[in-house]
């Protein structure tokens, strides 16, 4: 039976109760909003609503009505009562330091988030860097003993550590707990917009400060020095790509924590055009360190111009890389390479001497075979048993057994959708 007008009339004259603990940062007309206009047309009032009354900042009611009872929770879910027949909204506001991440992101290309990866976490992973380089923190000498080309070829066997502060250690147990930690998933799932996502076995890094007694660690070979992009920034459509690196130990300016030029994807094409013309590092005075304390996760997308600091502090820096990308990577990067290598975070799909024509991305037994067989990141690096030393308590070469659920998901062992 239709209703009355008089009887919907009495419908809309039921006043929502509103609990929030919104703190007096917040511009009140913020709570009004959410208990008004916004929640009026989500609920389906349908007619305009009088303005609240000024509202204190702790438990309250306001007067806004709709045609059901109605409870509006407003960062306190714990006051939600459950009753039959009530109407439940629960507003969870973003912290405002995390609305500062994602606004720093969209600006500058890169954002710094402490706290990301447990600190026992870090120092597990820092641990066994420093046992594999065989750096001692009581012997400074220890620290620059590894003075070889992890990228000669010519050697055999290769070496694992060098100037470059590359570490080649990339299926450690420590490591793996990092790339399935949730924090560090959700991250690069905010960032790409999906949580269907496979993680790269990328490397470590451990950097001695600079010395003018070990002069080869003072020069990080060509393939780690100067100011870079990880995508064409030349020909669009620019890629999406994203990087990221972990702190195992607080990093600062002085102990060489990453470069980056806030804010250039607004401005490639002139920004690409002096790099060409003045060389790599051009803007390098545009650039900021992307410094945090341990456990830190920094991100940074592929078009924004980054390259390492100089570690002229007292210690050595101490990291893990580690990158993601999305199971449908094409809307991200394209179904092919092209004939710009993209970041690590798909150059770890790829071989990067492929024919660019036909070097497809593996697919997920693909991924799990190198879980499996502890490959490394790229085809052309060395495997472990090419090496001059074996990941320290891992010489028997078998998989890390811990994984987790999300483990199994981002090393590509278990299906995102449940499949086989």
């Amino acid at each position: 039976m239709a209703s009355s007008p008089a009887a919907s009339s009495q419908r809309r004259s039921i006043p929502a109760v509103v609990h929030t603990r919104i703190d007096k940062a917040r511009v009140r007309t913020l709570a009004q909003n959410i208990a008004s206009t916004h929640l009026s047309a989500l609920l389906g009032s349908g007619v305009a609503l009088p303005k609240p009354p000024a509202l204190p900042w702790v438990d309250l009611e306001v007067s806004p009505r709709f045609d059901r009872p109605v409870e509006i929770c407003i960062d306190c879910p714990e006051k939600a009562c459950g009753a039959p027949g009530v109407a439940r909204v629960l507003v969870l506001l973003e912290p405002e330091e995390v609305e500062a991440q994602y606004a720093a992101w969209e600006a500058d290309g890169y954002v710094c988030l402490p706290g990301v990866v447990p600190p026992a976490l870090c120092a597990a992973a820092a641990a066994a860097i420093r046992e594999f380089v065989r750096a001692d923190d009581a012997d400074e000498a220890t620290w620059y003993a590894n003075t070889g080309d992890i990228y000669d070829e010519s050697l055999a066997p290769r070496l694992a550590h060098g100037p470059c502060g590359m570490v080649q250690m990339s299926h450690h147990a420590s490591l793996w707990a990092i790339r399935q930690c949730p924090g560090v998933h959700r991250a690069f799932a905010d960032v790409y917009g999906t949580e269907e996502l496979w993680v790269t076995c990328d490397r470590a890094h451990f950097k001695p400060p600079e010395r003018a007694d070990h002069p080869a660690w003072a020069d990080p070979g060509d393939v780690h020095r100067g100011m870079h992009w990880d995508v064409d920034v030349g020909r669009p459509p620019v890629p999406f790509s994203v990087q990221g690196v972990v702190y195992l130990e607080a990093t600062d300016a002085s102990t060489g924590a990453l470069r980056v030029v806030p804010g250039c994807r607004g401005r490639l094409a002139s920004l690409r055009e002096a790099w060409r013309s003045t060389g790599a590092d051009a803007h390098a005075g545009e650039a900021v360190a992307a410094e945090g304390p341990a456990g830190t996760l920094v991100l940074w997308h592929g078009a924004t111009h980054h390259g390492p600091g100089r570690n002229v502090g007292e210690r050595p820096r101490v990291s893990a890389y580690v990158a993601m990308l999305p199971v449908d990577a094409a809307p991200f990067v394209g179904p092919r390479r092209p004939t710009y290598p993209l970041s690590l975070s798909d150059a770890g799909t790829l071989a990067y001497d492929a024919d660019p024509d036909s070097a497809t991305r593996l697919d997920r037994g693909a991924r799990a075979a190198k879980w499996r067989g502890r490959a490394p990141l790229l085809v052309e690096d060395p495997a472990e048993a090419d090496l001059d030393r074996r990941p320290p308590g891992e010489a028997d070469g078998a998989p890390f057994p811990g994984l987790t659920a999300l483990g199994r998901k981002l090393a590509g062992l278990d299906a995102w959708d449940g499949g086989a």
